[in-house]
């Protein structure tokens, strides 16, 4: 059971998504779904509301997701080193040895915003647009103006392809 929970914690994290499509995703029965959702909710906030399925894109159903600003005022979520004592040089700015790898897993599964980008990565604004210029020298990215997959607000987006 508790791969099962941690198998579903990682698909919900800031992607909304019905019961339906957390059993296939997840290759559970429903029934294991709801208990391993049950042993989730005893250590993470939970959000279950009527929405869109960001997986099957189903309106109007109950769909379950863990936000991370959620996750990082959760009193239960163990406090780790600040990001300046992770990074292997402390000195240099955290953009600098990581931005462009942020963003490029952000954008890999999701169309996003910058303001998304910006809020999941922590790479300031003025770099964002840079380190996506230079991606877009090496991978296909996407422009398109959609619903944005973070916010849920149709906006200019960005995706890797």
């Amino acid at each position: 059971m508790p791969k099962v929970a941690a198998l579903i914690s990682s698909l919900i994290i800031d992607r909304p998504m019905c019961l339906s499509c957390i059993t296939t995703k997840a290759a559970v029965s429903e029934p294991s779904a709801e208990l391993a959702l049950e042993l989730i909710k005893s250590v993470l906030v939970l959000r279950s509301e009527t929405g869109r399925c960001r997986t099957c894109g189903a309106t109007d159903v109950q769909v379950v997701s863990v936000r991370p600003a959620e996750l990082a005022s959760d009193p239960r979520m163990p406090r780790t080193e600040p990001q300046s004592k992770m990074r292997a040089n402390p000195t240099m700015p955290r953009w600098t040895s990581n931005g462009a790898r942020l963003i490029a897993d952000a954008i890999t599964d999701a169309a996003l915003c910058v303001g998304c980008i910006i809020r999941r990565t922590g790479v300031p604004r003025a770099r964002v647009e840079r380190i996506l210029a230079t991606l877009a020298e090496t991978v296909m990215i996407t422009r398109d103006v959609v619903v944005c997959d973070g916010c849920l607000l149709t906006r200019e987006v960005v995706r890797l392809v």
